[in-house]
């Protein structure tokens, strides 16, 4: 973490739009996040994939691609923001839009956390990132994949992962 009392601490924090998130925040409020942070919460909302040839029978997925940013943006305004800004945090809101058979969530995450600080072209935007794990059997976990696992093995900063029950 950074000792210059200039900058202040930021933070990525995912979220996937359930009540777990709701319940990792509380727990980051309590026990990890400084009123001085800056947190940017991220969710990735899927991208309908549409099939080739779709729009000559006048299908379009633009509007509940539209949605499913909408929903995830107002979601984070209402469960989300609050809580950061409660505990003294700074709070800044990404969804991202993907198609989740080209992309997978984890990667998502790991893309935004090695963004570089415009300001200072040598150091990562952020200085952690707060997730949260969900407890899936061991068969589920190793044909699913696990975005906590994924993110903890691939990440170049500090990783906090709440375990949900």
């Amino acid at each position: 973490m950074s000792t210059n009392n200039s900058r202040r601490r930021r933070v990525l924090l995912p979220v996937d739009i359930t009540s777990s998130s709701e319940e990792m925040c509380a727990w980051a409020c309590e026990n990890f996040f400084r009123p001085s942070d800056i947190v940017t919460v991220l969710s990735v909302a899927k991208k309908q994939i549409v099939p080739h040839g779709s729009s000559y029978f006048g299908l379009s997925h633009d509007h509940s691609e539209a949605e499913a940013v909408l929903h995830a943006q107002e979601w984070i305004e209402t469960h989300i923001k609050p809580r950061l800004e409660k505990c003294g945090c700074g709070v800044e809101v990404i969804v991202k839009l993907l198609e989740t058979d080209k992309h997978h969530v984890a990667e998502a995450i790991i893309e935004e956390s090695k963004r570089v600080d415009e300001n200072e072209n040598s150091r990562y935007k952020f200085e952690a990132i707060v997730l949260a794990s969900h407890k899936r059997g061991a068969i589920k976990e190793f044909f699913l994949g696990s975005v906590a696992n994924y993110v903890l093995h691939h990440a170049n900063i500090a990783v906090v992962v709440q375990r949900m029950k």
